[in-house]
């Protein structure tokens, strides 16, 4: 169970989660909250990315989705695999838990990172500020200016610091993207000595009330750039039978540095009846070409 003592406006989520890494606020859960609350907890690998070749590691970087409450009617991880908009809004209380574990060979598998051969090296929790849902959908290694960093990236209602660099929408309860940057080495937000231009954090989003999802990243440090795939509703075409809008698929190339968008790229030639979706991505080095993926729905 998770016990919630709201005392001093403090959120205590099991041992793990004393403290959100003093980036975001549970005031409002505090508020809504009884003095005593116990529920059940419900934990999520949703992602996990292991170092490159040239990095000599065998560590491998976690990331979990726990909520609080009823147990989840949707599993993220099977949501995934459908080609439908990510379902937002229905986790309750979430919180993204990004950790790195030493593993003694890459054989060790992430559901045997407890077996004894591997160590948990760091823990951050992540959650919105307004306790809003939140999914992250991928996580990535990267290099910024000879650093190691972690990316991951996700949709979100909510807005926080550490989930978009604190942008808030003028319509409540949009469905944004996000990505962000952690120093590998201990997992806090990115933030390179001496300071430069780079930010850790940024909104993918387009215009108040409609629907911007971010489902895959890929990196090429060669170029210190960054990829982002997703789908968006912008393009407000609604679905005649449903009233819904359709989705269409986008790829973005951002400055891995500043997060700006150097230029993205609708994918709407499938089909303009159907919605499509962004899933994945990658880079061919030798051709410097990047490539994407996704699913059509008929």
């Amino acid at each position: 169970t998770v016990k919630f003592l709201c005392e001093e406006r403090i959120l205590l989520v099991h041992e793990n989660y004393a403290h959100l890494d003093g980036r975001t606020s549970y005031t409002n859960l505090c508020n809504a909250m009884t003095d005593n609350f116990e529920a059940p907890l419900n934990e999520y690998i949703v992602a996990s990315t292991t170092f490159p070749p040239d990095s000599d590691s065998n560590d491998i970087i976690i990331v979990k989705l726990v909520t609080i409450g009823q147990k989840n009617i949707i599993n993220p991880l099977e949501e995934m695999e459908l080609n439908n908009p990510v379902q937002i809004n229905i986790h309750p209380f979430p919180i993204v838990e990004i950790q790195r574990w030493w593993r003694k060979s890459k054989e060790i598998s992430v559901n045997e990172l407890r077996s004894g051969s591997s160590k948990m090296l760091w823990s951050r929790p992540f959650a919105t500020d307004n306790v809003a849902d939140i999914r992250v959908t991928d996580v990535v290694i990267g290099k910024e200016n000879g650093h190691e960093i972690v990316l991951f990236s996700g949709v979100t209602t909510g807005y926080g610091t550490a989930l978009g660099g604190g942008y808030i929408s003028p319509q409540r309860n949009d469905i944004d993207g996000f990505i962000t940057k952690l120093n590998a080495k201990d997992g806090l937000l990115f933030s390179p000595d001496p300071p430069t231009l780079s930010i850790s954090s940024q909104r993918i989003h387009t215009l108040p009330g409609y629907a911007d999802e971010v489902t895959g990243m890929c990196v090429d440090n060669t170029k210190g750039v960054v990829y982002v795939v997703g789908s968006t509703t912008l393009f407000g075409i609604s679905d005649p039978l449903t009233g819904n809008l359709f989705y269409t698929a986008f790829i973005m190339m951002l400055d891995i540095r500043t997060l700006e968008t150097l230029w993205s790229r609708q994918i709407e030639e499938i089909n303009s009846n159907h919605s499509t979706f962004g899933r994945g991505c990658s880079v061919q080095k030798e051709r410097t070409q990047s490539f994407s993926g996704g699913a059509v729905n008929f």
